[in-house]
């Protein structure tokens, strides 16, 4: 196992290799957020900008979303990209340069990543809209039904309920140009149901209202009534007096036309005259003129039909002369798309050559990590290979020092039990004229006490050999140890944030500690407190297991109870071990576990 700290450093040069090849910091990318988003608010409040106005904001994000290294997350790039070639768009839009619009849309749409939950599917939305507007300007309807169609998906996406409702009803415009006047009114009908349910009768009404024209051409008048009704009630459009907004005023030649219809011309001829006489664009003009002079022919009266006919054929001229003003503009227009494509293909092949510049030096990078990744492999993996024997020996040479306090244990519980039986034989003898059959009891004991001093002489032996090893195996870690720093506060920095320690605070009023945890406490001890390791456990103290794990615990800083708790014992058998350490090891007559644990902190 790789060391944490080689593990931390390792991730500090990968953090600083990131911020080296990633530039930008969080400051400049707040800032250009917030410079895009002022625009955004400039787009939204019809306030003019200018395509040099968007273009910083563009190289910013583009070049961000072609580092090879960045802070930002992609999702924030790919919607700062969409939004920021969408405000490019509307200013050629508003400019009126219609090819560079398309295009800025396109670029943003191309920018857009639709496979992310994080994706602004609204934004998306409105890119679809704009394009469907500019091919409805254009003429080319089919291409708008296209772009309405994907704008009122992503709208749904993004949970847009209006704007996915407005783009649906741009839809049926398309289809009553088309000359599809059943597929217009359906969706029409469709999108008001759709108002209805979400909330937007006033909206609702207005759809409505708009083909009430076309339902009189195919002669259902009482539904076109009815609309027109709601469409005077709950659009919003009218005065008290019943007068319409400006730039609206054909509404009135579409009631005109009802009446007339009906046959009644009094009141068709009212309604043709307030559109000839408030809207004064061709179309109204041309309208209302026309309106007026079938109601003159309706009642015979030539000169006024004359005069209307004449003045309805002049707007109708103005007419076409402006629908072909706008079709050399749309000629224009698409002279100018040529001419961008011929620009776009050339910017096109030096991106290319930018990508394959971008591409070797990526390899590069690649080639000179895994490189950086092979050497660093090896180094690590001579350490952790050192590291595994380092582990190994310090388990043996914990198991040995286990192994030898419990032999200590063992040869004194026997050599207490060979002074009990010297006393019993002594006892015996005063009694051996008393009782004939004391001597047979007297060589028991006697055979007794040679076997004991016999597996006793076997421990002694068995003690003597295991501290061979302990120092064979000592001199064996400090070859594999580094130098071990004699720095008290970095000791007990390194104590005090080992897992062990941890472990130990949250079981110190709790419960008991096992073999298994027990062993990890000690093998702290080795690799932190090597003084203190080797003063406890020499060979003239035989302190028992249970004595070196209380004063273990005591140099780790916990007291008398909670080492009572941790290691399952009684707290004045705590106390009876601090005195008897006192004692052996420090030749104190007198004292605590606070006397102890002061002693044992100077061990280091």
């Amino acid at each position: 196992m790789i060391p944490k700290l080689y593990i931390k450093h390792y991730a500090l040069g990968i953090v600083l290799l990131t911020v080296l090849f990633g530039c930008t910091t969080e400051a400049e990318r707040r800032q250009m957020r917030a410079g895009l988003d002022s625009i955004n608010v400039l787009n939204r409040t019809d306030q003019p900008f200018t395509p040099d106005d968007v273009r910083p904001y563009i190289d910013f994000f583009d070049k961000e979303a072609k580092a090879f290294f960045t802070l930002l997350s992609s999702d924030s790039i790919h919607n700062d990209q969409l939004l920021a070639h969408y405000l490019l768009g509307r200013a050629y839009h508003e400019k009126g340069d219609a090819p560079m619009a398309l295009e800025s849309y396109q670029h943003a749409i191309d920018h857009a990543d639709t496979t992310s939950a994080s994706c602004d599917y609204r934004q998306l939305s409105r890119v679809y809209a704009q394009m469907a507007e500019l091919f409805y300007q254009q003429g080319l309807y089919k291409e708008q039904l296209r772009n309405i169609k994907l704008s009122v998906e992503y709208a749904w996406k993004g949970k847009d309920t209006i704007s996915a409702l407005m783009n649906y009803e741009q839809a049926g415009f398309a289809y009553d140009k088309l000359g599809l006047k059943d597929s217009s009114i359906y969706i029409i009908e469709d999108v008001a149901r759709l108002y209805y349910k979400f909330g937007y009768p006033s909206d609702a009404a207005i759809s409505l209202g708009t083909i009430a024209q076309i339902l009189m051409e195919k002669g259902e008048y009482v539904k076109a009534k009815h609309y027109m009704d709601l469409y005077e009630t709950e659009s919003g459009f009218f005065d008290k007096e019943g007068n319409i907004d400006k730039g609206r005023e054909r509404f009135y030649g579409v009631k005109g036309y009802y009446y007339f219809q009906a046959g009644l011309l009094d009141s068709a001829e009212y309604w043709y005259r307030k559109e000839l006489q408030t809207g004064r664009d061709y179309n109204n003009q041309n309208s209302g003129a026309c309106g007026l002079s079938s109601v003159y022919r309706q009642r015979h009266l030539s000169d006024s039909v004359a005069k209307y006919a004449s003045y309805a054929y002049a707007m109708n001229d103005s007419m076409y002369a402006n629908k072909a003003t706008e079709t050399i503009e749309r000629m224009r227009s698409m002279h100018n798309y040529s001419r961008h494509q011929e620009i776009a293909k050339r910017e096109s092949e030096r991106a290319e050559e930018e990508k394959d510049r971008r591409e070797r030096i990526t390899l590069l990078l690649l080639v000179i990590i895994a490189l950086s990744s092979f050497v660093i492999y090896r180094i690590y993996a001579v350490k952790n290979e050192k590291q595994k024997l380092y582990l190994q020996t310090l388990d043996q040479y914990e198991q040995t020092h286990l192994e030898v306090m419990q032999l200590r244990e063992h040869a004194d519980e026997y050599n207490t039990i060979i002074n009990e039986k010297a006393e019993e034989i002594e006892t015996l003898k005063n009694e051996v004229n008393a009782q004939r059959d004391v001597k047979t009891k007297i060589l028991e004991r006697e055979n007794q006490i040679k076997q004991l001093r016999e597996r006793v002489k076997g421990y002694e032996e068995s003690i003597s050999e295991k501290q061979t090893t302990i120092e064979t195996l000592k001199n064996k870690l400090n070859e594999y140890q580094e130098k071990r720093s004699s720095n008290y506060e970095q000791q007990e920095s390194t104590i005090k944030e080992s897992d062990v320690y941890s472990k130990l605070l949250e079981k110190q009023n709790k419960s008991k500690l096992n073999q298994k945890e027990l062993k990890e406490c000690r093998r702290l001890v080795l690799e932190n407190l090597p003084e203190f390791e080797n003063l406890l456990l020499s060979g003239q103290y035989h302190l028992r297991e249970l004595d070196f794990n209380v004063c273990m615990l005591l140099r780790f800083g916990f007291k008398s109870k909670e080492i009572s708790i941790l290691l399952g014992i009684s707290q004045p058998r705590v106390s009876q071990i601090c005195v008897k350490v006192l004692r052996v090891v420090f030749e104190k007559d007198s004292g605590g576990a606070t006397d102890l644990t002061h002693l044992l902190y100077q061990l280091h």
